[in-house]
């Protein structure tokens, strides 16, 4: 935990003060999860590729276009998130609040890629500066979902292109809080899709396409039998993968 405050510690006072009015141990605890997933090492990182975000990303018909010649922003991006592997793009940032945790335990798959430490909710890129944001399995996990759309809609160039990706759970366990809290604590909201529309559309985005995702490859025999590996088969009997594709 101290490593998780000292990296949230680089955040300015005015956001260290929201995030504890909006609830910062939870959201801490979240934080320290992410970072003992990674810290796994092979069984968490081994199927990251640029092959495999090729493939995830081409399962929600985005081809190569997508980066070529283009300004791309990614939220949360982790230490090996899609925009790691695509350097073909024009720039590439990357904003996540534990890139100081991931630098430090050499986990980047492209060190020389520009990562900001910092959060979704208040990036500081100019307004109007990107043509494609990424957001990827980052939304549940985010303090203010709506405020993290609505700073990635300042920062989109009009024309900008969103990928949105996120896990979504069966309309009537999301109506039981007390048992999703208890048994996916780590996250801190669980969406429907229809969650995941409105935001978006509030937030100001056009969506042009949603659908269900296809992100989770076979797990070997040997790693479902591992304990982590055991957690994610049975969770995936209940939550589902759901993208949107929007414009500024």
């Amino acid at each position: 935990m101290a490593i998780l405050r000292n990296c949230i510690g680089v955040l300015n006072t005015h956001w260290e003060a929201k995030l504890k009015s909006a609830g910062e141990e939870r959201w801490l605890h979240a934080q320290e999860s992410e970072a003992k997933w990674w810290a796994q090492g092979e069984f968490a990182m081994k199927h990251f590729s640029r092959e495999y975000w090729a493939w995830v990303l081409g399962n929600d018909e985005l081809g190569t276009d997508f980066w070529e010649d283009q300004k791309v922003l990614e939220i949360g991006c982790g230490p090996k998130g899609p925009i790691y592997y695509f350097p073909e793009a024009k720039q590439r940032i990357g904003v996540e609040p534990l890139a100081d945790y991931y630098r430090s335990m050499n986990l980047l798959a492209d060190p020389e890629m520009e990562l900001l430490t910092g959060i979704g909710e208040k990036l500081t890129l100019p307004d109007n500066s990107m043509t494609r944001i990424i957001i990827f399995n980052v939304l549940d996990h985010a303090q203010s979902p709506l405020q993290c759309l609505q700073e990635a809609y300042r920062v989109a160039e009009p024309g900008a292109t969103l990928y949105l990706a996120s896990n979504v759970f069966p309309k009537w366990l999301t109506r039981i809080q007390w048992l999703l809290t208890l048994i996916d604590h780590p996250h801190p909201h669980h969406f429907v899709p229809k969650d995941l529309v409105d935001l978006v559309k509030s937030a100001g985005w056009n969506i042009t396409k949603t659908g269900p995702s296809q992100v989770e490859q076979s797990l070997s025999i040997r790693d479902r039998f591992r304990p982590l590996g055991m957690k994610k088969t049975v969770a995936h009997l209940v939550k589902k993968w759901f993208h949107i594709i929007a414009t500024k």
